[in-house]
């Protein structure tokens, strides 16, 4: 199985996407998982999103660290989602890190289903196999 999951736009499609915005959309899913978290009264949040963000560059390259921040080392270790542009298609790629748990593959899949609904792109999941579009989403 692959390491990395892809949210694809259509060719041409959508506003060129950046890390402030990737960044963005994820502190939006945090806020989202809050105020579920208020409405049960309890710490719904650091249930449903695990980690802390970093803003990182290595060899040139930025991208977000979800730094896993379970009870334990072996809940959740981490995440890598890189944001850009290759031949006119905006992806956004998550990529589990080495020692990555079966919670940190459940939770890049959420991620790329959210991050499919809000912008209305497709998912290239870890198998590679499969490709959804979700057109129905409300922003």
């Amino acid at each position: 199985m692959r390491r990395s999951t892809f949210v694809v736009w259509p060719k041409g499609e959508g506003e060129e996407i950046s890390l402030e915005a990737l960044r963005a959309a994820l502190e939006e899913y945090r806020e989202r998982l809050e105020k579920t978290g208020e409405q049960l009264d309890a710490p719904y949040a650091s249930w449903a999103f695990p980690y802390e963000i970093e803003e990182r560059e290595r060899h040139g390259i930025r991208y977000l660290y979800l730094r896993g921040k379970g009870v334990t080392p072996q809940e959740y270790t981490g995440l890598l989602l890189t944001a850009g542009s290759a031949d006119g298609q905006n992806v956004v790629q998550i990529t589990v890190v080495r020692g990555a748990t079966d919670g940190d593959f459940a939770k890049a899949n959420e991620l790329a289903r959210y991050l499919a609904r809000r912008w209305k792109a497709e998912i290239v999941p870890f198998t590679g196999k499969v490709k959804r579009q979700y057109t129905h989403a409300k922003r």
